[in-house]
Order: structure tokens, then C-alpha cells, then sequence
């Protein structure tokens, strides 16, 4: 290729899902697919289903559900899930201070997900930060350690279900709790 054209990706943060059978990918801009958004793709081809709209940087943090059947995605700072059965895309909470990051908890009944801003100065310490959704019983509440709400640009749940990773995973500047 040409150094001097500049390079732009078209498609995003692919993830395969747990079976191997399929991988979602954002795209970022508009093409013969359709709109920019999330997609999904069968491994051996095929072409890719439209899940949700989405922009030049949305959607970020794309993960199956442990049994391939779900997406949870940061998606125009906002949370999003699409069932791949049905089709059907929940936005389960409205956050205003936008979503960074999500992830599946191992048993596919909680979300991790990051809090885009905080404001020290006008909103109580449980607006920013790691946050955990329980999708069975619809509660939203904060990650705290011993010093309080847990602040961190990437967290992900381990595979025990129980304790999470956190900190900022590009540095190597991870802790768990």
C-alpha cells in the first residue's frame, strides 16, 4: 500500500463468539452492508446481519453471552443487548454519563460496564466508575473496594463469575476484586 494515503479500519473490535460459530464486528462507516453499527457474520461466511446502528467509533466492547445467543456492547455511549434469536436490541439502562466498556458476567445474568464521566464536583461518587447490572432483578449498582467506587478505563469479569480485573488493561495496570 501507498504510506502516504492514510490508513482508515472499516471494521472494529471482532469478537468471536464462545461456540466459534460466528463473530460480530462494527462498522464504521456506511457501505453495501447498510449503515454503520454492530454486525454479525457466520465464521464460514456468508453475508453480515445489521444488529444495531452505531458511527464512526460506536460500538466499542462487543461480547457474547457464554452461550453465543447474546451481545452485550457499548454502543453511542450507551449500553446496548441484542438477542441474536430474535433480533431483538434492549438499551436496559439509560446512563447519562455514557458507557465506555461492557462485559458479560460468566453466567449471562449481569453486565459490567463502565461509566464514560464523572464530575467530582456536582454528582454523587456512584455516577462514575465500574458498574454492575443484574439483568434478572434489574438493579444497577456501583463496584467499590476499600477506597469506594472502583474507577477504571477497562474491567472484565474472570472466569469464576466472582471477581473482576480492573484497572487500565493497555498499560498493564491491572488489580481484581
Amino acid at each position: 500500500p501507498d504510506a502516504s494515503l492514510p490508513f482508515f479500519a472499516v471494521d472494529l473490535v471482532p469478537s468471536w463468539s464462545p461456540d466459534g460459530r460466528t463473530i460480530a464486528f462494527g462498522r464504521r462507516f456506511a457501505s453495501s452492508l447498510g449503515p454503520p453499527g454492530l454486525y454479525v457474520v457466520d465464521v464460514q461466511g456468508g453475508v453480515p446481519r445489521f444488529i444495531v446502528r452505531g458511527d464512526n467509533f460506536w460500538p466499542q466492547s462487543i461480547q457474547f453471552s457464554a452461550d453465543s445467543h447474546r451481545l452485550v456492547a457499548a454502543n453511542l455511549l450507551q449500553l446496548v443487548i441484542a438477542d441474536l434469536r430474535t433480533g431483538v436490541v434492549t438499551q436496559p439502562i439509560y446512563v447519562n454519563n455514557g458507557v465506555s466498556y461492557a462485559d458479560w458476567a460468566p453466567d449471562g445474568e449481569s453486565v459490567l460496564y463502565g461509566r464514560a464521566m464523572y464530575f467530582p464536583c456536582c454528582e454523587p461518587p456512584d455516577s462514575g466508575g465500574v458498574h454492575i447490572l443484574d439483568l434478572v432483578r434489574g438493579i444497577d449498582r456501583p463496584l467499590t473496594d476499600q477506597i469506594g467506587v472502583v474507577r477504571s478505563t477497562d474491567a472484565i469479569w474472570l472466569p469464576d463469575g466472582k471477581h473482576i480485573a480492573h484497572g487500565d488493561l493497555r498499560q498493564g495496570e491491572v488489580s481484581a476484586v
